[in-house]
């Protein structure tokens, strides 16, 4: 008896000895490489600190960008407020001293001077002068000054330049910039830049890292698996950027429209206003004296270059500009108001439009086109502005044989579509 417990003694110490030995030899077999393993997690820290100096001079830039659209837009509006504001009290001045001298001659009490006298009065509600005020008061609500100046706004919650700024703040949850941001966080749980320092990090289990230092992986399978999971944040955050861009693109596309067009309307809305007014104050003076009353032509100056198509003003995201002494318009705009389709090939950099029989081809940052493969050479090179692919002037007559003409005085073109005679651009 005392034979067979020592004999099952024996066995069960044998069997555990047993047990430990593969754990025993494979630590004996694995040594984990230190310096790899710091290796793995100094490129972690490399690419980490790469990706985010590179998001943070690209939050710069972005920021720059949005902050002179916005002093570009405050200037322009404080412009045309100011040169509104001004042509109503030069009115009112003239319209004082007119309504001064008639009551000398008139009187007073006279009705008909009355009533020249009360349209004159900004102050009274309703009154001619009142109506042109009320357009061009940014204090009156809903006017179309105070639409234009809420446009561009970022402190107005919607507004166009609300939804540009949101774009381009990392701290507006959702925002494009945003995204950009959660991105390459790795405090973000499930970004790319969060992947891959779990990938690198021996402490996240079930890690590339974590699996190498277990054995349960070999080195060369964990460098290759590392490598691999550098590639995917790489392309993951490239990505992510990319898609940054054109929401951010988009959204400033929208925003600029957006107050062009509360521009516009404010424009046309003073200035159809204005008229009315005038003939309204110059029909009671007529009623009184037989003589009506006249004031200087007026004219908004703006900096934006004006495009008037058969008659009517164009709106554009991207508006003319002035490059080098030639006059540069959007191309994709205007040919396609002009019946043209268009097509950008991103990889070549070049556009193509096609209108009836009439096939037109030309590359960014070239001064030759080719008209149904014949070279058309440019008075400057097409260009990118904004994105936006601009080409001279002269080449949209040139090109589509439309009738184009340049008032400087005005900086507006005007391009008719009625007849093929081109005009000189003066």
């Amino acid at each position: 008896m005392k034979v067979r417990k020592r004999i099952i003694a024996m066995l069960s110490a044998a069997l555990f000895t047993a047990s430990c030995i593969p754990s025993t030899l494979h630590s004996v077999v694995h040594a984990a490489d230190s310096s790899f393993i710091s290796k793995i997690a100094q490129e972690y820290e490399d690419f980490f600190r790469t990706t985010d100096d590179a998001y943070q001079t690209y939050l710069r830039e972005q920021t720059k960008l949005y902050q002179q659209f916005l002093d570009q837009h405050r200037l322009e509006f404080k412009s045309i407020h100011d040169q509104l504001n001004d042509d109503l009290r030069q009115m009112s001045i003239t319209l004082e001293a007119d309504i001064l001298e008639l009551e000398n001659t008139y009187g007073s009490r006279n009705d008909k001077l009355r009533a020249y006298r009360q349209a004159a009065n900004k102050n009274s509600i309703g009154s001619a002068m009142d109506l042109y005020e009320d357009i061009i008061d940014k204090n009156s609500i809903g006017s179309p000054m105070d639409q234009y100046e809420d446009a561009i706004d970022p402190n107005t919650i919607g507004s166009a330049m609300d939804q540009y700024e949101d774009a381009v703040d990392p701290n507006s949850i959702g925002s494009a910039m945003d995204q950009y941001e959660d991105a390459v966080d790795p405090n973000s749980i499930g970004s790319p830049m969060d992947q891959f320092e779990d990938a690198s990090d021996i402490h996240s289990i079930g890690s590339i890292m974590d699996q190498y230092e277990d054995g349960d992986i070999t080195k060369p399978q964990a460098e290759q698996q590392m490598k691999q999971a550098k590639q995917n944040a790489v392309s993951a955050i490239e990505s992510v950027k990319n898609n940054t861009t054109t929401m951010i693109e988009n959204t400033r596309s929208r925003s600029a429209a957006d107050i062009l067009n509360k521009k516009t309307m404010l424009i046309q809305s003073a200035l159809q206003q204005r008229k009315l007014t005038i003939q309204t104050l110059s029909d009671l003076r007529k009623n009184l004296t037989g003589t009506g009353i006249t004031f200087p032509d007026f004219v908004i100056a703006t900096n934006e270059i004006k495009v008037m198509i058969d008659g009517e003003l164009q709106q554009y995201e991207q508006p003319p500009v002035a490059k080098g002494g030639y006059v540069l318009v959007p191309m994709r705009d205007i040919f396609e108001r002009l019946g043209a389709e268009i097509e950008w090939n991103n990889k070549e950099q070049s556009v193509t439009a096609k209108k009836d029989s009439t096939t037109i081809y030309l590359k960014i940052g070239s001064k030759e086109a080719q008209i149904n493969g014949a070279a058309q050479q440019l008075e400057t090179e097409a260009q990118l502005v904004n994105q936006k692919t601009m080409v001279p002037l002269r080449f949209v007559s040139e090109a589509l044989s439309a009738e184009v003409k340049w008032d400087g005085s005005t900086k507006t073109v005007y391009i008719n579509t009625q007849t093929a005679e081109e005009l000189t651009t003066e």
